[in-house]
C-alpha cells in the first residue's frame, strides 16, 4: 500500500491538441501523467484524455513554469537521495553545506506534510 497521495511520476508537457504550433502557449498547455493520451474529438473546443491522469492545466504564466511543475516530481526525488546520501555519513559537510542539507530536509518535510 502506498503512501503517496499525489500523482506519481514522471509527469510531461503536452500540447492542447486543438491549438498546437499556433501559439507558444499552447504547445505546453497541460501537465500530465507521462503515459497521458489525448483523443482530439470532434468539436473545436472538445478533448477527451483516454489514458493517464491530467495534473494540471496551464491557463497563463511563463513557459519555465509547465516546465518547473512538470519536474517536480524528479526534483522531490534527487532531493530525498541527496538528504539520504548526507545521512550515511560518509561526507563531511561544512557550515553551508549543512544549512542548504538543512533547507532541503525542511523543503522535504514540508512538501511530504501538504500530501
Amino acid at each position: 500500500m502506498t503512501t503517496d497521495t499525489h500523482t506519481p511520476g514522471p509527469w510531461r508537457i503536452m500540447p492542447c491538441p486543438k491549438h498546437a504550433g499556433k501559439h507558444p502557449f499552447h504547445d505546453r498547455r497541460w501537465i500530465t501523467t507521462a503515459d497521458a493520451e489525448v483523443d482530439p474529438g470532434s468539436g473545436p473546443a472538445s478533448w477527451e484524455l483516454t489514458r493517464g491522469s491530467l495534473i494540471c492545466e496551464m491557463r497563463d504564466g511563463l513557459a519555465g513554469n509547465a516546465v518547473l511543475i512538470a519536474a517536480a516530481p524528479a526534483l522531490l526525488a534527487s532531493l530525498k537521495r541527496l538528504a539520504d546520501f548526507a545521512d550515511l555519513g560518509e561526507v563531511d559537510l561544512e557550515a553551508d553545506e549543512q544549512r542548504a542539507l538543512e533547507d532541503a530536509r525542511r523543503l522535504i518535510a514540508a512538501l511530504e506534510a501538504a500530501r
